[in-house]
């Protein structure tokens, strides 16, 4: 049976997306959140509510969606509406990762209705799994990662198999540079891609790198937002990206550089064991042993062109975890869960059709399918669920309603300042208060924005962070 490829992509987006969005807002948090990774969740939904700039990179086409998100949903909490935003973001890219799935499996020969629903299996139990869905149901600009992780993924499929048969290359640059300005991490799939293509023999092309170089410039513009933004002087923002220097710092998280660390061996490997076992359970129990399948059976097809790309991908987003000690760093292993659906896919694909020959009924054999999905969404819709915490909001409510009036209130962790930052400056509440996070005093930056903000509350020392202040100066209490 041949399905047009238009067919195959709207019935990935059909299956998918719809049942995919309604789960995660079933689950979805009904402001900001510190559970399942979400500390910066106060942080982003800051920046989208005011037009700000958040932590870098800046996220500047992530936040510039999610202030429209918050001026279309006026009636809900801001960080409610940049919640969906990424509940939409992350259910589109299972969309995507099915459609992707249902090509490879299809090109391999694949009948069109058993890769359709192997596709669409292997996207259901990764969009369900512990990682993603933590992507999906807070306010977080990962989940544009997942997005552009898919697409490229996407792009990798059609690129790789024996016709070459992918998007044009100006396309290509242009997914790739919009990925890169959201975040630089990204970029790790562009080698992985030319590893890939290696590996299938393709030659390289000037014409076609040329283009591709293009498009990427092209889609590199919305870091052209971060200046424009800054320059607005927002009551909320990290960084001065009105000079040059200042802008390319915040691009590359200079502020972050000191969590690269230098690990002996002994941990790094331990680490690398860490990524493999995070990258292991986010497959799932069906799913690991579905993708070795798959995996084997495309290298033995087709030189292991798509192989060669999802492991080189998976290498290189295992070193950036062996050696970033960020509290959030598994998050930047997603793009490598999204291409190993595909092989998932495939091998999904390989065992509903020995499940079909064994049960003698193609019904059978889908509900057959139907249990890798099943099984993550069972694993983990307890701890995923997020729609009665009010831990953070709550939090911060109560700590500004205590604060004396006209208080300076002093926070030195990400759990308070987030929450008490969103509390204050895009809800409005409590607005004779100020609140100053005395790990920052040391940027010039951050003492300018004070200085806008609360001009009666300046920096006395910028080593030990006091302030000084006709204002009565309290710090935070640490959350319960």
């Amino acid at each position: 049976m041949k399905v047009p490829r238009a067919r195959r992509d709207a019935l990935a987006v059909v299956l998918v997306t719809p049942l995919l969005f309604a789960v995660y807002l079933a689950t979805l948090a009904p402001s900001i959140t510190w559970r399942n990774g979400g500390t910066d969740s106060g942080d982003v939904a800051t920046a989208a509510a005011v037009l700000g700039i958040p932590h870098p990179p800046g996220y500047p086409l992530f936040t510039l969606v999610g202030h429209l998100a918050v001026l279309a949903l006026p009636s809900l909490d801001p960080a409610r509406a940049v919640g969906l935003l990424s509940a939409l973001l992350a259910a589109a890219a299972a969309a995507v990762t099915a459609r992707a799935a249902t090509e490879l499996c299809i090109d391999q020969g694949v009948e069109a209705p058993t890769a359709m629903v192997a596709g669409s299996a292997a996207a259901l139990t990764l969009a369900l799994g512990s990682l993603w869905w933590r992507q999906a149901d807070l306010p977080t600009a990962h989940a544009a990662n997942l997005l552009f992780a898919a697409l490229l993924t996407w792009i990798a499929v059609r690129l790789l198999q024996p016709a070459g048969c992918g998007p044009r290359p100006l396309l290509v640059g242009f997914v790739a540079g919009l990925a890169a300005s959201h975040h630089l991490t990204l970029l790790a799939l562009v080698p992985a891609l030319g590893l890939g293509l290696r590996a299938r023999g393709a030659r390289p092309d000037g014409r076609a790198l040329g283009l591709a170089a293009a498009g990427g410039l092209l889609g590199l513009t919305p870091w052209l937002a971060l200046p424009l933004i800054a320059a607005r002087q927002p009551r909320y923002l990290w960084g001065d990206p009105t000079s040059v220097g200042g802008w390319i710092e915040l691009i590359v998280g200079r502020d972050y550089w000191s969590l690269v660390g230098s690990p002996t061996p002994f941990e790094a490997g331990g680490r690398l064991a860490t990524a493999v076992w995070l990258l292991a359970t986010e497959l799932g129990p069906f799913g690991v042993p579905l993708a070795l399948v798959g995996g084997a059976l495309l290298w033995e097809r087709v030189r292991g062109s798509y192989v060669a790309f999802a492991t080189s991908l998976a290498a290189l987003d295992g070193a950036f975890f062996a050696f970033y000690a960020a509290r959030d760093v598994e998050s930047y292993l997603l793009p490598s869960v999204v291409a190993l659906g595909p092989l998932a896919a495939l091998g999904g694909a390989s065992a509903l059709g020995w499940a079909r020959a064994r049960l003698g009924d193609g019904r059978r054999a889908l509900v057959f399918g139907g249990l890798p999905p099943l099984a993550a969404l069972a694993l983990n819709l307890g701890a995923a669920n997020l729609s009665g915490d009010r831990e953070a909001i709550d939090y911060a409510r109560r700590t500004l309603a205590d604060a004396p009036a006209r208080a300076v209130l002093v926070s030195d962790d990400d759990r308070p300042t987030f929450a008490l930052w969103y509390a204050s400056t895009a809800l409005g509440l409590r607005p004779d208060v100020a609140v100053v996070d005395s790990r920052f005093m040391a940027f010039d930056w951050y003492r300018q924005l004070l200085a806008r903000r609360y001009p009666d509350a300046t920096v006395e020392d910028e080593v030990t962070g006091l302030v000084e202040s006709r204002r009565p100066v309290v710090p935070a209490p640490p959350p319960r």
